[in-house]
């Protein structure tokens, strides 16, 4: 694990988390209005509803019941997503191995769905027909 990087402060942590869980926007997902931000108290603020919603605290996330820290989790994911071992994110993370076998899995039920595949009509050129130098049958790539 050389490049180790330098996790932000808990306020751009919980920034980010929030990011994750109600979009770009940051918007209510029960009135769909812009939310307040207040970081210190790691949780947003609607004005409408006259809510407060904390991405670990809404029923509707994925993040729904955590009791890491921040930065804990920023761990995790930097560990799952540059494909450290379980053994490492240990380390790394300071959790047990539980833990890390049971965020890993979430964050793999959590991917976005894969890009569609090509629909409709598709053109091809006599570039995507190759022959092996050998001299063998063509094949189609």
């Amino acid at each position: 694990m050389s490049n180790i990087p330098n996790f932000a402060s808990n306020k751009k942590c919980w920034r980010l988390i929030n990011k994750l869980v109600f979009g770009e926007e940051v918007s209510c997902p029960l009135c769909g209005c812009e939310l307040q931000e207040n970081y210190l108290s790691r949780y947003l603020w609607c004005k409408i509803c006259r809510k407060k919603l904390r991405a670990t605290a809404w029923h509707g996330s994925w993040l729904y019941g955590m009791k890491l820290s921040s930065k804990q989790l920023f761990k995790l994911i930097w560990c799952w997503q540059n494909r450290k071992s379980v053994e490492a994110a240990i380390l790394f993370a300071g959790v047990s191995y539980p833990t890390v076998a049971r965020w890993f899995s979430r964050f793999r039920e959590n991917l976005p769905d894969a890009a569609t595949m090509l629909e409709g009509l598709i053109q091809a050129d006599e570039s995507y027909f190759s022959k092996l130098k050998s001299k063998q049958a063509t094949y189609i790539v």
